[in-house]
């Protein structure tokens, strides 16, 4: 599994992101890029095993703020990650749903998510393009989940993406 930071654990607003294991490459970029803008976030990464791994994600997704999923083939196909959209939709928190382009999805999870907004990929991808535009969507919205840990030479609200670091160092 992924593990880029460290998850958060705290009390505040927190955005939880679903996806499945074999769209972590794609996934991981989304991952990064809002940590960068500064926003907690919580995720399975593999830390979490045997009896007490369904007590900690329902906990997590019961707390949650807001529910990404990233509604791949792959991510429709998971009796798991179905489960965890499905929780997520009985416990009426907001969803989130990010979904590759052509991706078909199977007719109860479209009919589940039919009033959520949803963000499409484009062919490249989780790109520059798509992480702009997810962003200037959901920067207000998500605004509760931000934190205030601080960062060198920025404000929490003025922090680079992660794209932007990225170029820096090049």
């Amino acid at each position: 599994m992924y593990k880029a930071f460290p998850l958060y654990e705290g009390d505040e607003p927190y955005l939880y992101i679903s996806y499945d294991p074999k769209d972590q490459e794609t996934v991981s970029v989304l991952i990064d890029d809002l940590d960068m803008r500064g926003y907690r976030i919580w995720y399975d990464d593999g830390r979490h095993d045997g009896p007490e791994y369904i007590s900690v994600l329902t906990e997590k997704i019961s707390n949650c703020s807001f529910f990404i999923c990233f509604l791949s083939a792959n991510y429709d196909h998971s009796e798991f990650c179905m489960r965890e959209l499905h929780y997520a939709f009985n416990h009426r928190k907001p969803i989130i749903p990010i979904c590759p382009k052509g991706t078909v999805l199977e007719p109860e999870t479209a009919f589940r998510l039919s009033a959520a907004p949803r963000f499409r990929l484009t062919e490249s991808g989780m790109d520059e393009d798509f992480l702009q535009r997810f962003s200037s969507h959901t920067e207000e919205f998500f605004a509760p989940c931000l934190h205030t840990r601080g960062f060198p030479d920025t404000e929490p609200e003025k922090k680079k993406s992660f794209l932007d670091l990225f170029r820096r160092k090049r």
